[in-house]
């Protein structure tokens, strides 16, 4: 959609800021509709296609991006409504700082 694209270029640009050795994570999620390959397979869609979009926005992101699909193995809400869905449909952000220690003299 148009917000989820805006969303994920501000995103990028918040990505883009991080210092030069941080490390991404994606993970996607999918709800529990469907059965559990089809859906680890899809979850883990979900984050390529959101890394690729990063990646366009932020070429300086190249290298320090990597994707992972948890299928429906992590649910954030429990229900089965139609919102309870959507809910689980989602894609987190780790950012992680790499630390680079200097050798003793």
């Amino acid at each position: 959609t148009n917000e989820t694209a805006a969303n994920v270029r501000n995103l990028a640009a918040v990505l883009g800021s991080q210092p030069p050795g941080s490390q991404v994570s994606l993970t996607g999620h999918a709800d529990a509709r469907g059965d559990a390959a089809y859906n680890q397979r899809l979850s883990l869609a979900r984050a390529e296609a959101i890394r690729d979009f990063l990646l366009a926005a932020e070429p300086s992101l190249a290298g320090r991006i990597e994707t992972f699909g948890a299928g429906e193995s992590r649910p954030i809400d429990p229900g089965t409504s139609d919102r309870a869905y959507a809910n689980n449909r989602r894609l987190e952000v780790t950012v992680m700082e790499v630390t680079v220690s200097a050798a003793p003299r």
